[in-house]
């Protein structure tokens, strides 16, 4: 009779019913319950439970139940994802809520609060201006399913916590924006969140914008984040996700935690905390970026905290209600990557602790970057080296007042700086200990100042300043109390610590070093090359507090003063050379008498480049000895390089005239003076205009800084300035006075030429309206040609790369190259029984006196069958301890090695031969022995055994 009626609805309180019974079998139906959350209608039958989803006409059979049962009740419980029932003689039971993901989405168009746990399995869409409130409550979602605020509209997260259900990662929130509009909460979708919320378990836990297939929609960017102190984002594939907005940002992130731990769903995919892609102005202040399991994470998939391509933003500490958060970063693989493709969009990152990173922070093609009062503990975790900082084709930076350590000394950098080219750059009053490097430079650093730096127990290879490209002429000056370099060094030179305080490379300019007079400090290095370095001290003493003071920040107008004052100053001095050497070379090359070359030449500074031209006057007939000595004496005292060539000119100067120059080669040069003032006044010059641009990039509280930052740079007479104008008109969208100032841009050499065919695709670009994800083959062939270029700019195609496809590449570390005096090289032979075959291929180890493997990597013979055991490798090593050489099978070695010396007799035997030596007893036994390659064959009594043939070594 009830065949089909079942279950019956009913929307007017029972005046009327509607059958919703449907496809259900046709038993009888004890209980039903309603799930509010998942729209999702229960009933406990007597063959189990059914449920059908709001909208459908099908009814589901729920599978959790090992056999089918009469159910007398139901009840769901929402924070463990269980319906629980009664049954008819089999007990209580408990089963998983069935994970079905309904497609119609919830749609929020009034003002709303959530005060009580959910579950959803469909998505949440806030519209209509409309702000959804979520106060302490446990809202779960299913893996399809997210939060969707509309333009206009918000949602806040008041203690509550977002998080996911059914097993896998739920979608998270999208914050919709209108990308051609400025940042107002009528304008663009809001969350809020505070008072301890939590998201967690998300594929992205905020995306301010919108996804499309394959990206984003760039029309929907522009949403506003404002996350207090103790939010925690935790366990999400990203947590927050910025995408392109040109305008300036509002959002801010202030004292949260970015959490991944071993709980997370998938490991495998952990990515970076925050992703931000083409936008400005976002602080960043007082968070904590943590993996608590870094075990169990692969060291790649530690994550990164903060990843920002073309983006600018600060990161600082953060005080609410007289608590200071610091920002940290810990357990990671990275914890700042930036990478910009316009070098004018710049970063800032202050009083913020790196702790246990295999890198600190990365920082490509961005100008003006500001480092200070941070604190860096190096650990190395990879394969590559481990640094605190690496700044790599970015300039203009002020590193200042940081800390760089490494706890358990396996940190390989402190600071690695590549090509800052020739705008002036800073590293000053930093702190480096327990690091194998303390500052690497490379590449092209015309004007780096490197001062004020502290460095103590410097670990293994103990460099505290390595040079392996160009630098300044001069590092400091003694041209006042406080213009000298004065690095506080820690190592006595010792018969292996050669060049360890400045190690340069072979190819690096030779430059003065200059330094105070201390009793107290070692300013002065001891281990350095003085065919490279010249050292001055200066006639004062060192006083910390005037010598080294901390620099203080000044406003725009006084730096404008101070950079006009220097300007002016250099004006009024005079010029090394008259300002052109090539005119002086022309005279000293020319066939005039001795006598008016002389006449032409005196009364002017001259460059080493002159001077040395006058001595030596190659390709010419030399110069009348007491010519040279007239020229010579008033550009005296001379540098090494000069005296050099004074002392090997052919055909050599007579004894008296020596002995006159050589009387005179004391104190300080009138040249000398007049470089130091001009090296002075050029520092203080770029020191002020560094620090007025990094005040209209960041200073807050300045109207309009770009305007003001583009009217400094329009007249500035440079071309370096020049091409900072350009980027920054590009910057504001100013697409045709960009393309203006390129079109008047030199194009004599490879670095002018691939910077104009860069930006000038920028331009056109930006002319025409089109969008930087689209590149047509045509124009990605022009980046990549500017990949390829080995100029500055490959750093701005790189991250054009990088955000367009993803692409990413790996930091460039240049070896430090010791004299082979300080190398152990030798040759690795097979055993005469073999024909003495050079051995290819063989890793060659060191081994301690009791023959154990020393702790330092193993040689590699190449195909010749020749090995080199580097410097740097052997400083690890104690140079009096005994040791020997020896092949390994990585676990032990198969008999005792016995030939022991101490690391200076095997440098005074270098280059060794050593030989294999094969074990005696099993060329006793055996009854032949044939030779195959890289292998011995043994016969014994009839049966084969193959021998590997890399055992151990003796030196014979």
């Amino acid at each position: 009779m009830f065949e089909g009626k079942k279950i019956y609805y009913t929307e007017n309180g029972g005046l009327s019913f509607t059958n919703i019974t449907y496809d259900l079998p046709n038993i009888p139906v004890n209980c039903i319950l309603y799930d509010p959350d998942n729209e999702r209608l229960y009933i406990g039958t007597d063959a189990g439970i059914y449920f059908k989803e709001d909208g459908t006409t099908t009814w589901l059979e729920d599978g959790n139940l090992p056999y089918r049962m009469i159910i007398t009740d139901m009840k769901l419980n929402k924070v463990s994802n269980k319906i629980m029932i009664s049954t008819w003689g089999h007990g209580l039971w408990e089963g998983e809520i069935v994970c079905n993901y309904v497609n119609n989405e919830l749609v929020i168009n009034t003002n709303t609060v959530w005060n009580c746990d959910k579950r959803l399995n469909r998505k949440v869409r806030i519209n209509n201006n409309a702000t959804l409130t979520i106060i302490n409550s446990n809202v779960l979602f299913h893996n399809e399913a997210g939060i969707i605020i509309e333009h206009g509209s918000k949602l806040i997260l008041d203690g509550g916590r977002l998080t996911n259900f059914c097993g896998d990662m739920w979608q998270g929130i999208e914050v919709y924006g209108n990308t051609s509009l400025p940042q107002t909460e009528a304008n663009q979708g809001v969350i809020e969140l505070l008072n301890g919320a939590v998201i967690e378990n998300a594929e992205c836990g905020v995306l301010l914008g919108r996804t499309k297939a394959g990206g984003y929609y760039l029309s929907s960017s522009g949403g506003i984040i404002e996350a207090d102190e103790t939010c925690t984002f935790k366990n999400n594939r990203v947590a927050i996700r910025f995408t392109d907005y040109a305008n300036e940002n509002i959002s801010y992130i202030y004292g949260c935690s970015f959490i991944t731990d071993n709980a997370m769903i998938h490991p495998e995919i952990a990515d970076t905390f925050i992703v931000m892609r083409n936008v400005r102005g976002v602080e960043i202040n007082g968070c904590t970026f943590r993996n608590d399991s870094p075990d169990d994470f692969a060291y790649s998939k530690r994550g990164t905290g903060i990843k920002g391509i073309g983006s600018q933003f600060t990161v600082d500490k953060y005080i609410a209600s007289e608590t200071e958060y610091q920002s940290k970063f810990e357990n990671l693989y990275r914890g700042i990557y930036a990478s910009n493709y316009n070098s004018m969009v710049s970063i800032s990152i202050t009083n913020t602790r790196f702790i246990n990173n295999d890198r600190g922070i990365y920082i490509s093609s961005v100008n003006y970057p500001v480092i200070k009062f941070n604190e860096f503990d190096v650990k190395q975790a990879s394969t590559q080296p481990a640094y605190g900082l690496y700044l790599y084709n970015s300039k203009g930076f002020s590193v200042e007042n940081n800390d760089f350590t490494s706890s358990d000394h396996t940190g390989n950098y402190g600071i690695y700086v590549y090509n800052s080219k020739d705008i002036a750059a800073l590293i000053y009053k930093n702190d480096f200990s327990f690091l194998n490097k303390g500052i690497q430079t490379a590449g092209v650093n015309k004007r780096l100042q490197i001062r004020c730096n502290t460095f103590t127990d410097m670990h293994a290879d103990d460099v505290n300043i390595a040079i392996t490209g160009t630098i300044t002429t001069k590092l400091g000056t003694c041209y006042t109390h406080s213009s000298a370099a004065n690095n506080i060094f820690t190592v006595s030179c010792g018969d292996m610590e050669i060049y360890r305080d400045i190690w340069t490379n072979p190819g690096v300019n030779f430059f003065n070093y200059s330094y105070q007079h201390s009793e107290e400090y070692n300013l002065s290095p001891d281990c350095y090359n003085p065919q490279k370095i010249l050292l001055w001290e200066c006639q004062t003493d060192f006083d910390p507090a005037v010598s080294c003071p901390d620099l203080v920040a000044f406003s725009p107008l006084i730096l404008i003063a101070t950079i006009n004052s220097a300007k002016e100053t250099l004006t009024a001095l005079p010029k090394i050379d008259a300002g052109n050497t090539q005119a002086l070379l022309n005279i000293v090359y020319s066939n005039q008498p001795p006598g008016k070359i002389k006449n032409k030449l005196l009364g002017l500074y001259l460059s080493d480049t002159v001077l040395i031209a006058v001595v030596k006057r190659p390709g010419k007939p030399p110069l009348p000895p007491g010519i040279v000595k007239e020229i010579i004496i008033p550009n005296s005292p001379v540098t090494a390089k000069v005296k050099q060539a004074i002392d090997t000119r052919v055909p050599a100067l007579p004894t008296g005239i020596l002995t006159e120059i050589n009387n005179v080669q004391t104190g300080t040069s009138a040249r000398e003076e007049l470089e130091n003032q001009i090296a002075y006044y050029e520092e203080q010059k770029g020191a002020a205009t560094n620090e007025l641009i990094q005040c209209y990039l960041f200073d807050t509280t300045i109207v309009n800084g770009m305007d003001s930052l583009i009217a400094f740079l329009a007249v500035q007479p440079d071309i370096s300035s020049k091409q900072l104008l350009i980027q920054a008109y590009l910057l504001t969208e100013q697409c045709n006075q960009a393309k203006t100032f390129l079109n008047q841009l030199p194009q004599q050499t490879d670095e002018d030429l691939y910077f104009y065919k860069f930006f000038n695709l920028l331009a056109d670009k930006c002319i025409a309206g089109e969008s930087i994800y689209d590149l047509p083959p045509a124009q990605e062939q022009i980046i990549r040609n500017v990949l390829n270029s080995g100029t500055t700019t490959v750093a701005n195609a790189q991250a054009l790369l990088t955000l367009v496809f993803g692409e990413y590449f790996p930091e460039i570390f240049e070896p430090l190259i010791a004299p082979d005096s300080l190398n152990i090289t030798g040759i690795l032979l097979s055993d005469s029984t073999c024909g003495s075959v050079a051995i290819a291929n063989a890793k060659v180890f060191i081994l301690n006196s009791d023959s154990t493997l020393a702790n330092i990597r193993p040689a590699l013979t190449d195909a010749s069958g020749n090995f080199r055991v580097n410097y740097f490798d052997l400083l690890q090593l104690n140079d009096t301890a005994l040791c020997a050489f020896g092949l390994s099978d990585g676990v032990a070695l198969s008999h005792p090695v016995t030939d022991f010396r101490a690391i200076s007799e095997w440098l005074d035997a270098s280059p060794v031969t050593l030989r294999l030596s094969l074990p005696e007893a099993s060329v006793a036994l055996a009854d032949s022995i044939l030779c195959f390659g890289d292998s011995v064959l043994f016969c014994f009594f009839g049966l084969r055994r193959d021998f590997a043939l890399y055992i151990p070594v003796v030196v014979r």
